[in-house]
C-alpha cells in the first residue's frame, strides 16, 4: 500500500509479508516447492527508497523477498482491541523513536 505518514508527511510503502516454508523435497526440475505461512507481518519503508522500489518490482515478478532486519526496528502498536509488531525501516521518520 502506498500511503504517507500523517505527523510526519512521509511517503511511505506498506507491505505485509509472510515467511516462506520450504518442502523438504525438490521437484525432477531442480525446483524446491515452497509454501507460505498464514501469518502476515507489517513492513514500513520510505517508498522512495531503493528497498522498496526493489520490494514493490519483486512482488510484481512474483519473486521471494529476503529481508535483512538488521535495517529495522519493530513496535507494538494498538489499533481496535488488536496489538500489531510493525517493523519500521530506519528512513521511516517516526516522532517517538
Amino acid at each position: 500500500m502506498d500511503t504517507v505518514m500523517q505527523v510526519t508527511n512521509q511517503r511511505v510503502a506498506i507491505f505485509d509479508l509472510s515467511e516462506v516454508e520450504y518442502e523438504d523435497f525438490s521437484l525432477p526440475s531442480g525446483i524446491r516447492p515452497y509454501t507460505f505461512d498464514s501469518e502476515t507481518e507489517r513492513y514500513v519503508i520510505d517508498f522512495n527508497s531503493y528497498i522498496a522500489q526493489n520490494f514493490i518490482q519483486s512482488a510484481n515478478a512474483e519473486e521471494i523477498i529476503e529481508i535483512d532486519l538488521s535495517n529495522f526496528y519493530s513496535r507494538i502498536e494498538h489499533k481496535g482491541g488488536r496489538s500489531e509488531r510493525i517493523y519500521y525501516h530506519n528512513n521511516v521518520k517516526l516522532l517517538d523513536r
